[in-house]
């Protein structure tokens, strides 16, 4: 376990230190909150936060963390999660959530997949990278969008 962990906070980490990665990430002072599921798991959890009424089972994803971005500084915490559906405008403004398969996540930050196809799928296809059934503000989406660019950017 882990391991997503561990591969998100080496490119963040890689990322901060340029300049054009640290100047994105002092646009917004965001805690992000990652999930890592199995491929059965996606639709379940996702009713889950999306539906407070929902009555499915008690599914939790294989791995959470949070990352917190803060002045352009990076924090990052194995284990947590950020609290979803948003219970207030200020939760809003402060959380956002991510949740996707384990390859979903390595296909991002190799380039083999771009975060707009993860995001918008074709026709009748799941989302592979699930951020708006969370109610994020669409700022903070772009933005991530942009961090996920910049990771692949460097791995080139």
């Amino acid at each position: 376990m882990g391991d997503i962990f561990e591969v998100t906070k080496k490119h963040l980490q890689k990322l901060a230190k340029t300049k054009e990665g640290q100047e994105l990430l002092k646009q917004y002072d965001q805690t992000i909150g990652f999930e890592v599921v199995g491929k059965d798991q996606v639709s379940e959890i996702t009713k889950k936060y999306y539906y407070p009424r929902y009555k499915g089972p008690d599914v939790i994803g294989k791995e959470r963390f949070v990352v917190d971005v803060k002045g352009g500084t990076l924090t990052f915490r194995n284990g947590e999660d950020v609290p979803v559906p948003a219970s207030s405008l200020e939760e809003m403004d402060k959380y956002t959530k991510i949740l996707a398969e384990k390859q979903t996540y390595l296909d991002l930050y190799s380039g083999k997949m771009r975060p707009v196809d993860a995001l918008v799928p074709d026709c009748e296809q799941p989302t592979r990278l699930n951020i708006w059934p969370f109610l994020p503000k669409m700022p903070y989406v772009a933005w991530i969008n942009q961090m996920i660019k910049l990771i692949v950017k460097q791995n080139q």
